[in-house]
């Protein structure tokens, strides 16, 4: 369910929106700057949150958002997430952070980039092998991948 709020009023839609979700027995996160705002059930230790402060759990945890391009004078939009729009955010945990698996990536110069990926082994080897990637930081230095190795899953 969707809810927009037009701004009438310097921060009027966000406090309109932040209102509604009230209303329907949430609560919400702190804004931040053009951060989304969680909305929770009034029971989570995450009400209240900045965005950054709501880490996977808490992402898991949202029943909606309000989200804005600009709170101050913008319009707002309450999204309360239902079974046809779910937590993009729950469905990107399931292939998320705590999936990612750690990789040394070779170049074909001798240097070697530990990294992690949302990936298979398979995936990664696709992603790296045989392409140029420029591992310079100050001038160009184009190297190309010749070997990815799995060192976590």
């Amino acid at each position: 369910m969707t809810y927009k709020y037009i701004s009438n009023d310097t921060f009027g839609a966000v406090y309109a929106a932040k209102c509604k979700a009230q209303e329907l027995g949430f609560a919400t996160g702190s804004m931040e700057r053009d951060e989304p705002i969680g909305v929770f059930n009034s029971n989570s230790e995450y009400c209240g949150d900045k965005w950054r402060y709501v880490d996977a759990q808490g992402k898991r945890e949202l029943v909606g958002v309000i989200k804005s391009n600009d709170f101050r004078d913008g319009d707002v939009e309450l999204i309360i997430f239902d079974c046809a729009d779910k937590n993009p955010w729950t469905e990107a945990q399931k292939g998320g952070i705590d999936n990612m698996i750690a990789i040394k990536v070779l170049y074909e110069n001798g240097d070697e980039v530990f990294t992690r990926i949302n990936a298979t082994i398979e995936e990664a080897q696709d992603y790296y092998l045989n392409k140029v990637f420029n591992l310079g930081s100050v001038n160009d230095d184009m190297q190309r991948c010749v070997d990815v190795v799995l060192l976590s899953e």
